[in-house]
């Protein structure tokens, strides 16, 4: 009785500890297909000088 006891409670365990890991993790796993970033060194868009039309008394929380 005390072995089923022990080993439902171990299975109950991982469970828990698999869908804890799982639940933590979505955002880090899913980071690289995010529409919102991309990984590539050239996505064809440039624009170096985007800070020269921004005025000088402009901060950085403004922009």
């Amino acid at each position: 009785m005390i072995k089923i006891k022990m080993k439902n409670f171990f299975k109950v365990s991982i469970l828990t500890c698999f869908t804890l890991a799982s639940l933590s993790t979505p955002s880090i796993i899913l980071a690289d297909s995010h529409p919102g970033y991309s990984y590539e060194s050239n996505i064809g868009y440039q624009n170096p000088s985007w800070m020269s039309e921004v005025a000088d008394s402009t901060k950085l929380s403004e922009i």
